[in-house]
C-alpha cells in the first residue's frame, strides 16, 4: 500500500513539473514573439515618414524612410552589413556629427543598426538630424550602404552557387575512380 501512495505522490510532483514547464514555455514564446513583432515593425511606414526605395536593377532591396530628425533604411532582403559598410556608415555619422559641432545645430548624431538574431540588419538609422543638408548626407549615405551591401549579399549567394557546383563535379568524378580502382 505505500507504494500505491509513493506512486500517486510522484505523479502528483510530475503533474506539478510539467504544469510550471508549461507555463514556463507559454512565457518564453511571449517573449519571442514580442521580439519578433518589434523586429518585424521596423519595415512598417508611419504615417509621419516619406518612404524611397532603394533599387539595384530592377529589384527594390530596401526602403529609405525619412522623418522629422531621423532617416532609416529597412532592407527588403535578409542580409548582413559588411564590415567595411559599417565602418562607412560610422565615417558618414562622424561627419555629420563635426557639421552639427561647426554650426552648432542639434544635439548630435547617432547611428544604430538594429540586427536580428540571424545577424541580418533589421534597420540602419540616423537619429538626430535637423538640417537638410545632414538629411540628404544620411539619406545618400544609407541607399548607398543597402546598394554595396546588396551586391556583396549577391556575390556571395553566387560564390556559394560555384563552389556547390564544383563539390558535385567532384564527387561523381572521385566515385568513377574508385569503381576503377577497385
Amino acid at each position: 500500500m505505500s507504494q500505491q501512495s509513493e506512486k500517486a505522490v510522484s505523479k502528483e510532483d510530475l503533474e506539478a513539473f510539467l504544469r510550471k514547464r508549461v507555463q514556463e514555455l507559454e512565457e518564453e514564446l511571449r517573449t519571442l514573439k514580442a521580439l519578433l513583432e518589434y523586429i518585424e515593425d521596423a519595415g512598417k511606414l508611419s504615417p509621419t515618414e516619406r518612404a524611397e526605395d532603394v533599387k539595384v536593377g530592377r529589384r527594390r532591396v530596401a526602403r529609405v524612410l525619412r522623418g522629422e530628425s531621423y532617416v532609416r533604411a529597412v532592407p527588403e532582403v535578409p542580409m548582413a552589413l559588411p564590415r567595411e559598410v559599417r565602418e562607412y556608415l560610422q565615417t558618414v555619422e562622424a561627419e555629420i556629427r563635426a557639421y552639427q559641432a561647426k554650426s552648432e545645430a542639434g544635439e548630435g548624431v547617432k547611428l544604430v543598426i538594429r540586427e536580428r538574431p540571424d545577424s541580418t540588419v533589421a534597420e540602419v538609422k540616423f537619429d538626430g538630424l535637423f538640417t537638410t543638408l545632414e538629411v540628404l548626407k544620411a539619406k545618400a549615405a544609407l541607399k548607398y550602404a543597402m546598394e554595396t551591401a546588396y551586391e556583396v549579399y549577391r556575390a556571395q549567394l553566387r560564390s556559394k552557387g560555384t563552389e556547390e557546383e564544383e563539390e558535385g563535379a567532384q564527387e561523381p568524378e572521385g566515385g568513377a575512380e574508385d569503381v576503377e580502382g577497385s
